[in-house]
């Protein structure tokens, strides 16, 4: 017994998301100090989307955040398809427009980090909000009622 707990094992603790299932989790993973193969995991882990190292006592809020993430899109999805269908569009047409909304608004966000452009989220969305239009007097109104919500309990 005396020498099973004396060995170290390699332990890679990997959280990816149900993006995976289209080759675009966001992943992140964590090492204990036994692992010397890093690159081959993040390989490995990297045929199903992104992959972020980060430490043990992140992977909570990976969890989180990247975990639970795509529900609170699908949610945001959901009610925007509603809100289609309550002004006389056709379900499926909404949901088209949706899905291809979020997914260009995704590369936005996404081309902008580290491209010289690292725009913030809140600047994307000022980009979006004309002075005096629809998006900025929405956004106002539900910026606090958003925020009211945590995600995070």
């Amino acid at each position: 017994m005396a020498l099973l707990a004396s060995l170290i094992i390699p332990i890679a603790r990997a959280m990816p998301n149900m993006a995976a299932l289209v080759g675009e989790s966001a992943t992140c993973v964590s090492f204990n100090t036994a692992v010397t193969r890093k690159n081959e995991v993040k390989a490995i882990l990297s045929s199903v989307g992104s992959v972020t190292e980060v430490d043990e006592s992140a992977l909570d809020a990976v969890t989180a955040i990247a975990g639970n993430g795509p529900a609170y899109f699908f949610y945001l999805a959901d009610n925007l398809i509603t809100a289609g269908e309550k002004i006389g569009m056709d379900r499926s047409v909404a949901k088209e427009l949706v899905a291809q909304t979020a997914y260009g608004a995704s590369l936005l966000m996404k081309n902008s980090i580290g491209s010289g452009n690292d725009a913030d989220v809140k600047d994307l969305i000022r980009r979006v909000a004309c002075k005096g239009g629809t998006t900025e007097a929405r956004s106002e109104e539900h910026t606090s009622e958003l925020q009211s919500h945590s995600f995070i309990s």
